[in-house]
């Protein structure tokens, strides 16, 4: 395991079995969390900026969950995910959840930090595109791709 996760693994996270049911149901709320987020007025940023980075982070969660990772910590669950599916998912993608994990921290906590215009537009067109590329990398997952993830774990 590489050293960047041993913490990690010994405070917030650890291997358990594969789970599809529960990556389903992670999927399932990022699929619901996208439904939330065209309903909600453009004018309530935080609550955009919430739901955006949420449906990222149960796409992650998801795919945690199918090769047999539970993390209870959001920085880890992306260094995990960034870790694990390096060669399969862009590093551009994790770029965009840890902007969009910024601008939920930034407008939900903070009454004085501005949030750039132009990347918080982004950051909500490209909310969809990362579910669905998490998604078909989900659906792609072989008994034998989890099973060599999961060697890299323990």
């Amino acid at each position: 395991m590489e050293k960047r996760l041993e913490t990690c693994f010994r405070k917030w996270a650890r291997a358990v079995e594969p789970n599809s049911n529960l990556a389903d149901a992670f999927v399932k709320k990022a699929k619901n969390d996208l439904i939330v987020l065209r309903s909600i007025p453009q004018a309530d940023r935080e609550w955009k900026a919430a739901t955006a980075y949420y449906a990222r982070y149960h796409m992650l969660t998801a795919l945690l969950y199918k090769v047999g990772v539970e993390c209870k910590d959001h920085n880890c669950t992306i260094k995990i995910a960034e870790c694990l599916f390096s060669g399969a998912i862009p590093k551009g993608m994790f770029a965009v959840i840890k902007t969009a994990k910024k601008h939920r921290i930034d407008l939900q906590y903070y009454t004085d930090r501005a949030v750039d215009e132009k990347e918080f537009e982004q950051n909500l067109k490209s909310v969809g595109n990362f579910v669905e590329n998490i998604l078909q990398l989900l659906e792609s997952l072989t008994r034998a791709r989890i099973e060599a993830i999961r060697r890299g774990i323990k």
